[in-house]
Formats: structure tokens, C-alpha cells, sequence
């Protein structure tokens, strides 16, 4: 008798990056205890922050100590509320074939405002490069909650045509919503946000 007529899924492991730039202070404490959430909840999942540089922050997650984990990454941490180099943190995790393993197949997700002060086209190409590695790209950035924001930036329009979805974190609420998005996004079509963009430009 064969106890199941299906092979059990499993879950596909989560590459989460943070970005802790300055310009998303007031964000970051959401955005760390999202992730200690994520690693505590799922089965495989690896987190970095990104600001000036890129730094992995997964082991201190999972002390299951909410307060102890984030007291925790004060000492890890090093370029909290500092610059941002999108592209320069990309490459690096791009660059080290222990971390390309990691993104590998993985739903990658960005928590980031977007806001590049290095160069937009390492950002777009590092961005791309990402994209074609995971199975899906999530990119996630707190300016979302107001309805009439448009991603602008010349680093935000060049990635657009990478991204499977570009959704909203601007509260704890808003990242709660996306994780439960997830299992839709992962059998979704590739690059819908192109999609839903170029239908925008035409329906104006």
C-alpha cells in the first residue's frame, strides 16, 4: 500500500537580503524582525544585510530569542544606517560561490527602498544576474505604502524587467501579507512586473 500517491513538497529555500542604508532607519527594525521570523518559521532560509557592504546575519537569527538575536547584531552589523551600494553588495554575494549556492533555486527577496548612491547599471546587471540564478525575485520596498508612488529612479526602472514581484514594506502588516503571497508568486509567471507595467503605460 503506498502511503502517498505524490512526492510531499518541500519547501524552496529563502535568500533574503536587507538593505540597512540610512535612508531606511526607521524600516530596518521591521525588517530584522520579519527575517528572525522567516528563519524561526520556515526550513531553509539564509539572510544578509546590505548597506555599504554585504554581511551574513543567519546564524545570530536563529537564536529563537527575539530581543537576544537582534541585540545580537549590533556586533555583526557593521554599516547600519550608513550608505547604500546596491550593486557593489549584489556582486559581492555573486562573486562567492559558497553564497551563489545559497541563491541558487531560491526564492530571493529584496527589503529595500532602491535608493543605489553607487551605479544603477551594476545594479541592474548584479539585479539580473540574481534574477536568472533564483527561481523567483521579490523586491520589497517600504515606499510602496503610498498609492501614488512610481519606482522613478533610474536603478528602480532598470530592474523592473527582473523583478516577479514589486510589493509593498512599509509596516510589519505589509510584510505579513507578502510572505503569505509567496506560494502564489512561486508558480506565477517570470518577470510580471514588466507585464503589469507595460499594461499601465498603455492603458494611460
Amino acid at each position: 500500500h503506498l502511503r502517498y500517491r505524490r512526492r510531499p513538497r518541500r519547501m524552496r529555500r529563502v535568500l533574503l537580503l536587507i538593505d540597512v542604508s540610512g535612508s531606511l532607519k526607521l524600516n530596518s527594525p521591521d525588517f530584522l524582525r520579519f527575517a528572525h521570523a522567516l528563519v524561526q518559521g520556515a526550513e531553509r532560509v539564509e539572510v544578509f544585510t546590505f548597506g555599504t557592504r554585504l554581511t551574513r546575519i543567519s546564524s545570530a537569527l536563529r537564536n529563537p530569542d527575539l530581543d537576544e538575536a537582534l541585540a545580537g547584531l549590533e556586533s555583526v552589523i557593521h554599516d547600519f544606517d550608513g550608505g547604500t551600494r546596491i550593486g557593489g553588495a549584489f556582486d559581492a554575494l555573486l562573486s562567492d560561490s559558497r553564497y551563489v549556492s545559497l541563491a541558487r533555486g531560491a526564492v530571493i527577496i529584496v527589503l529595500s527602498d532602491g535608493l543605489e548612491r553607487g551605479d544603477p547599471e551594476l545594479m541592474a546587471e548584479t539585479t539580473d544576474r540574481l534574477a536568472r540564478l533564483g527561481h523567483r525575485l521579490i523586491w520589497l520596498t517600504p515606499l510602496m505604502g503610498d498609492p501614488s508612488y512610481r519606482p522613478a529612479t533610474r536603478g528602480m526602472r532598470a530592474i523592473l524587467g527582473s523583478l516577479d514581484q514589486l510589493g509593498d514594506a512599509s509596516s510589519a502588516a505589509a510584510l505579513l501579507a507578502a510572505l503569505r503571497r509567496l506560494p502564489e508568486i512561486d508558480c506565477g509567471p517570470r518577470q510580471r512586473v514588466a507585464y503589469e507595467r507595460k499594461n499601465e503605460r498603455r492603458i494611460a
